[in-house]
């Protein structure tokens, strides 16, 4: 893809790091980490490969939304009261949280999980996170600075104004500025996987 607003992120652009601990793996799929100072981020997306119960790294002044995209059952305890917060997710159940909390992960019912998961740096951006199950055309109308449409689906066609992009099974596609664009998602030859995901960021 050749336009300078819109980017199509493959396999190959993804950066997996292993964990310390060695019960997991980060996929890094996106960030402007290269356009900030520092190296440092003020919005990331990734997925997060959980291969047994653990405990979240804290980040203060993150704002972290999260989506169980692969697993049966998992188990989120949040906070530092006693009880923390316990909060069951089901496969594409969303949950939104401080990365300044404590949290602790418990798997059920399957030994390894995928979380998908956005970051954002509080006094930069804001995000809104969505799952969709889409068998026919969805228009999307958004008036965020950034939207990142993410592929669960076999068979997604995005349309760009007059152009059309293929996004494969767990590809990435890019829109800066889309309330300038008219944006329409088509899935109507996708069989069983056939969820979306759609991250809306807004700077501060």
């Amino acid at each position: 893809m050749d336009s300078e607003k819109n980017r199509l992120y493959k396999k190959q652009h993804y950066k997996l790091s292993k964990w310390k601990n060695g019960k997991g793996d980060t996929l890094e799929l996106a960030s402007n980490a290269e356009l900030a100072k520092h190296g440092a981020f003020g919005w990331r997306l990734s997925i997060a490969t959980l291969s047994g119960d653990s405990q979240y790294s804290r980040f203060n002044g993150i704002d972290r939304s999260q989506i169980l995209l692969q697993g049966e059952r998992v188990v989120l305890s949040i906070g530092d009261a006693e009880p923390a917060v316990k909060i069951k997710l089901n496969r594409y159940d969303k949950v939104v949280f401080s990365g300044a909390e404590q949290v602790s992960c418990q798997l059920l019912g399957c030994t390894t999980a995928k979380m998908f998961n956005v970051m954002t740096v509080a006094n930069s951006y804001t995000h809104l996170l969505s799952i969709h199950q889409v068998s026919a055309e969805m228009p999307i109308v958004t008036n965020c600075d950034t939207l990142l449409i993410f592929s669960v689906s076999d068979a997604l066609q995005v349309q760009i104004s007059e152009r059309v992009t293929a996004v494969q099974w767990h590809e990435m596609l890019k829109v800066e500025q889309p309330a300038r664009q008219t944006i329409t998602l088509d899935n109507r030859a996708s069989t069983d996987l056939n969820r979306i995901i759609i991250v809306e960021l807004f700077k501060n």
